[in-house]
This record gives structure tokens, sequence and C-alpha cells, in this order.
């Protein structure tokens, strides 16, 4: 069953999910959301007669203390769902929501259906972004398809999006709460391609203050390999902005113009140093989470786009069911005097522990079960290692980021947007993630510079300038290769290596950052 965004309301939660009744009960009050539709839970529940004995039997063997169990299962399922076909009647009634999505027909009267028809030839196909709808108390971290575009590539999205309610972290975190797999009904919006995104929070989820909001923002897309947002906590009254925690990203996703898939792309000079919201912005947000808070009754979080300075609703959703209470906490007395890491609370907690610096899987035989975990940011391959920490701090992720909400999952205390204070690790420190400070002895830090001091031999100048030989190299390229992007030049081979260009280049600026922070 197929229904229209702005159709659906809060009394259709049980056939279209949380996501979606709450986006269509926003259109009825006026709030700009993009146009879409959306599929009922019945297609998911019509795949599961065909697929579900077949699932449970391979789910049989996964085994939350052994993660490559985890990984084969998941990606078995995976391949059920990729091969998993729609019936005629579905594609036709996929494909028909569709050729119709960009086009309001209130702005053409009651056009017969030929001139209608007619009118829909005329447009070009819109791209769309392809996401699961289910209630939001259940963990999220599902696939989300961007810039889709063609009915073919909605349905292998569909596929796709059905097929993370079985993702690895989904099962970790299923199996080891015993707890049940959701139904998936999915929603499919117009892209909006971000100058800038994010979500806020009506309500400050760290101290439960109900008198101020929360803003996270980045340039470009919001993608769940995206940068750490800055933070902004701003007064809801006045929209005047009490703290911020901002990030100075070198990089930010878009939809590349030449062949509309989402594209990584180097921040532009002008941008480096500017705040990525402005006072004005900042005011619009506040006033639009208070006027959200008001008409659905509940504090609320919700995710938010800006193109052409024009905003967009993208997501809503309760706030309790991201941040189930407030985080900040006194009851946690601590022994050590010495500050040695300050950042916001993500998830409450006080544990006692070694500290271990985590820069690169160089370093993972560094670290033993409890240790507290000290990274830049999340990816998959520290995920076991968080599992086994007894806390964990991140310099780079914000209050929503796909790190601070596994460490919530998995009740493991942590703080984001952390500033370090020490350079190497700690034999005994204390975290107290109620409060977003890290605790160690006042001769630690004396101790470990001395050391380090006389056993520097490596020459991080000669590195730092080799690595910048390379980096001009990558740019001069890079800037070739989309020239000729931009005439249709390439080749689908010179594509690729084109994209692993623009992705080098990245990944050498980002080398370079780190370098620079020990050498200054």
């Amino acid at each position: 069953m197929v229904r229209w965004l702005n159709e659906v309301s809060k009394s259709n939660t049980e056939e279209v999910g949380e996501k979606a009744a709450l986006l269509g009960e926003m259109i009825k009050f006026g709030f700009p959301v993009p146009r879409g539709f959306v599929i009922s839970y019945d297609e998911f529940d019509k795949a599961m007669v065909e697929l579900g004995p077949e699932i449970q039997s391979i789910l049989s063997i996964a085994n939350p203390d052994n993660f490559n169990s985890i990984l084969t299962a998941s990606s078995k399922i995976k391949e059920l769902f990729k091969n998993y076909q729609f019936s005629n009647d579905f594609e036709r009634e996929v494909k028909d929501y569709y050729s119709k999505l960009h086009i309001d027909k209130n702005e053409y009267g009651n056009v017969n259906s030929d001139a209608f028809n007619f009118i829909k030839a005329g447009r070009e196909l819109p791209f769309v972004s392809v996401r699961v709808s289910n209630a939001s108390s259940t963990p999220k971290h599902y696939s989300t398809s961007l810039n889709v575009k063609q009915t073919q590539e909605i349905l292998s999205a569909i596929r796709k999006a059905w097929a993370s309610i079985y993702s690895p972290y989904s099962i970790l975190y299923r199996r080891s709460n015993n707890s049940p797999f959701p139904r998936a009904a999915i929603l499919i919006q117009e892209m909006i391609n971000s100058s800038k995104s994010g979500d806020l929070f009506s309500i400050n989820p760290i101290t439960g203050n109900k008198d101020q909001t929360v803003i996270q923002g980045r340039w470009g897309l919001s993608l769940k390999s995206s940068p750490g947002a800055s933070i902004f906590i701003c007064d809801k009254q006045s929209s005047k902005i009490l703290e911020s925690y901002e990030s100075k990203p070198t990089k930010y996703y878009t939809k590349d113009p030449q062949h509309g898939n989402t594209a990584i792309r180097t921040l532009e000079e002008e941008f480096k140093d500017l705040p990525v919201l402005g006072s004005r912005e900042v005011e619009l947000l506040t006033r639009i989470a208070t006027d959200a808070e008001n008409k659905l009754g509940f504090p609320v979080n919700i995710e938010w786009s800006i193109e052409k300075r024009k905003f967009h609703l993208i997501q809503v959703r309760p706030a309790s069911n991201f941040f189930k209470g407030p985080v900040f906490s006194n009851q946690f007395p601590n022994q050590f005097d010495k500050t040695m890491a300050r950042g916001l609370p993500a998830s409450p907690g006080f544990v006692t522990n070694k500290t271990v610096i985590i820069n690169s899987p160089n370093d993972f035989h560094k670290f033993q079960p409890n240790n507290i975990l000290i990274t830049d940011s999340f990816n998959g391959q520290i995920l076991p290692l968080m599992l086994q920490s007894s806390g964990v701090i991140f310099k780079n992720e914000d209050l929503s980021s796909f790190g601070a909400v596994i460490a919530r999952d998995f009740e493991k205390p942590c703080i984001v947007k952390a500033k370090i204070d020490i350079s190497s690790d700690l034999e005994q420190a204390e975290l107290n993630a109620s409060t977003g400070k890290l605790y160690g002895p006042e001769q630690a830090t004396e101790t470990q510079f001395e050391s380090e001091e006389s056993t520097e031999t490596i020459n991080l100048e000669g590195i730092y300038k080799s690595l910048e030989e390379v980096e001009r190299e990558l740019t001069t390229l890079n800037a070739q290769l989309t020239e000729a992007r931009s005439q249709n030049l390439l080749s689908e081979s010179d594509r690729e290596k084109s994209k692993l260009i623009s992705d080098l280049e990245w990944e050498v600026r980002e080398l370079k950052e780190k370098l620079s922070r020990h050498l200054q």
C-alpha cells in the first residue's frame, strides 16, 4: 500500500511508522517538508512471508560474542533481500507515484489525464531519498539512500533499506538485548541538496533544561560518515548562543551536478573560518523547534536542511526517544584533581581505568577490555573495542552521531567534542561522563612529556613536507579531472579513478592535520 505523505498523520502510525506519520502531521501544521510518499508495513510483511523462515535460520548462527558470525549473518540476509522480486502491481504503483512526485497537481487545477500526462512527460524525474520509517524508539542506523533516480534504482534502495533492519549493528544490539527486529515502512521524498544540514533538540537533552535548545549543524548533506557537527546551546526565548562547540571540517558531502551521485568535496577556503550557522539561522531554527514542540505537545528532535537559504524539515521525533533523560549529574565524586579532558556529556556514567588513545588500527594492540577508549571519531573498526570498553571519549563526534548513539544503546559512559590535554595513555584515570570530564593524577602529564622528549627520533617535519608535495599534486590532478567530468570526457573507468583521486586528496589532508597537531 502506497500513500502520499501529506495524506498521513499520527493516526496512521501503525500503518506507515512514526517517522512518516509525524512528517505528515507537520505538513498539516504548515511546516516545509519535502514532498514524498510512503510504502506501508504491508509490503514489508509480504516480503517476510517469503524470506522470514530463511532469515530466522540464518540468525540462529549470529552470536553476540563472535562479531564475525554477525557479519556473516547480515551479509547472507542482505543477499536474500537483494534477490527478492516485487510484484508487478507494486512496481507499477511505485513508478506511478514517483512520476507524479515532482508535480503539484494543485498548480494546474482540474486538468484531464491526457494534459496531466503531458505535463509529467515534460518534467525531469527528481532525485529522491529512501529511508526506513518505523517506531522511533527502536535503535536506528538503518540504511538511507540519497540522490536516487529512476524507478528501478528506487526499488533497489527499498530492498537495501529493508535489509538494513538486519545490519550487523542491528543484529548485535538485538541479540545482546534479546529484543525483536522491527518492521519497516519506507519513506521516499524529493531530495534536498543541502548547503547546510543537521538536527536540533527543543530541550537541552544534556541537562533537561526546557528553556534551552541544542542545535547541531554541518556543511552539506548529513551522512553517517559526515564529520561531527558543530553544536550550539541556545536560550530558547532570545535565541542567544550560550555555548558553542564548533568543528573545523575540511570536507563536506553534496550532490555531484554531473552524475547526480553523492560526492565528497573539499570545503572552499572562504568557508573554513566561518561558523556554519549565522545568528539569523540560529534564530530561525530555535523558533521552529519551539513551534514544533508546541504543535506536537512534547519536546522534539528535528532533522533539518537548508538549500538556497530555504529551510526544510526532514524528520521529527520525540526527543525522549533519543535521550531517555538528562545526562548531566554531579553524583560522582572524583578522586583525582587534574582535569585531563573536557567535552559534552553524551551518555552518563562514571568509570575508573586506564585510558588508551587509538589513532589508527596500529594502536589496537594496546587496548584491553574495560580500558577507557579515546579516539577522534567512530568507525566500524573500533566498534569491537568500544563494546569492550568501560567508557569512550570522542574528539569529533556530536550528540546524534552513530558513536554517541551506540554508547547510549550499550550504556557506555561517553563524552563528545572532547578537548584532550594528554598525548599518551594514562595508567589510571577517572571518566565522569555525566559532567563531561576526564581526571588524572597531577604528575601524569609531566612524566609522559619527559618520556616523549627522550625518545623522539622521528622527523615529523620531513614527513609533513612530503605530504604537502603529494597534496599539491593530487589537488592539481583533481582540478583537471573535475573539469573533464564537467565536460563528460571521462570513461567509466576514469570516473572511478577520478573518485579515488578525490578521496586520496582528502585523506592526505587529514594526515597533514594530524601531524600538525604534534608539530605545534
